[in-house]
C-alpha cells in the first residue's frame, strides 16, 4: 500500500479525522469513506484503516517531539517523508497536557529527607532505650 496515496485519500474525507464533523458521528459515513479509499487502493478498508492508525500515531508523535523539543537546542529536523503531507491533521487534533507533581528532583529529595528522618529516628529510639534501660548487675 502507498502511504502517500492513503494519506491524500484520507485528507479528501474530513469525516474520518474532523470530530466536529457531523458526519464523524455516522459510521455508515466512515464506512463507506473507508470503502472507497480501498477500492481506489486496491486494499481492504480495513486494511487502509488500519494502516493509517498507525501513519497517524507516528505523526503526532512526531509532532508531540516538536513541540517538547526546545528552539535553538541544536535538533535534527523531522526526516519522516509523511510529515508535511499530514499536517492537514494539525487544525484538528489537540495535545493533552499532562500533569504530575512528581518530578525526579522531588523524589531525590524527598528519598533524601525520608532517609535522613528514618536515621534520626533510630537513632533518638536508641538513644532512649539507652538512657531509660537499668544497669547491668555487677558479674
Amino acid at each position: 500500500m502507498d502511504d502517500g496515496q492513503l494519506i491524500e485519500r484520507v485528507g479528501a474525507f474530513p469525516q474520518l479525522f474532523v470530530k466536529s464533523d457531523a458526519r464523524y458521528k455516522n459510521n455508515r459515513m466512515r464506512e463507506n469513506a473507508w470503502k472507497s479509499i480501498g477500492i481506489i487502493l486496491d486494499e481492504t478498508p480495513e486494511a487502509c484503516e488500519h494502516r493509517w492508525k498507525i501513519l497517524r500515531n507516528k505523526y503526532t508523535g512526531l509532532r508531540r517531539e516538536v513541540k517538547l523539543t526546545p528552539s535553538g537546542s541544536g535538533a535534527s529536523e523531522i526526516t519522516w517523508p509523511y510529515f508535511k503531507s499530514m499536517s492537514f491533521l494539525d487544525p484538528y487534533s489537540q495535545t493533552r497536557k499532562s500533569f504530575s507533581n512528581i518530578t525526579l528532583k522531588n523524589v531525590k529529595e524527598n528519598a533524601w529527607d525520608s532517609f535522613s528522618q528514618m536515621t534520626e529516628l533510630e537513632e533518638n529510639t536508641k538513644k532512649e532505650n539507652f538512657e531509660d534501660s537499668e544497669p547491668l548487675p555487677d558479674v
